[in-house]
């Protein structure tokens, strides 16, 4: 089972949020014991800057288990395809791709994405599996 990583569970554990934490990490841990955990170049472009100064991104994916695997350009047109979608049913510009990237990265080289997103992936995202903490 492959699992990515969404920004929202990574920042529940480094930051760590009272709220989310426990379940956070309890997801993850769960995540990495059925298999491999992988985040693409829009998660660790988010939680680096929350990472010490004397760490690096490197680091964390050694400490925590995590493979790095970049979107790609199907995984890149699939979350531009759905962010027009997103659009023409009225979603609001503000809205950053970001998450279109992360969902479509997960759609293209994962099982299913842990994401703490409620409710924004299952209606812009169609077909992703989400597992939420």
């Amino acid at each position: 089972m492959i699992t990515a990583l969404d920004t929202s569970v990574a920042l529940d554990i480094l930051l760590p949020d009272s709220e989310f934490a426990e379940r956070s990490v309890e997801s993850f841990s769960r995540a990495r014991a059925e298999g491999q955990v992988i985040v693409c170049e829009m998660v660790v472009a988010e939680i680096t800057p929350v990472l010490p100064r004397t760490a690096d991104f490197s680091k964390l994916a050694k400490d925590w288990s995590l493979r790095y695997v970049p979107c790609g350009e199907e995984a890149a047109m699939l979350a531009g395809r759905w962010f027009r979608s997103y659009l023409q049913r009225g979603g609001k510009r503000g809205r950053i791709v970001a998450d279109f990237i992360i969902g479509a990265h997960a759609m293209s080289h994962a099982d299913r994405l842990l994401s703490r997103h409620a409710g924004f992936e299952r209606r812009s995202v169609p077909g992703l599996t989400i597992w939420y903490p």
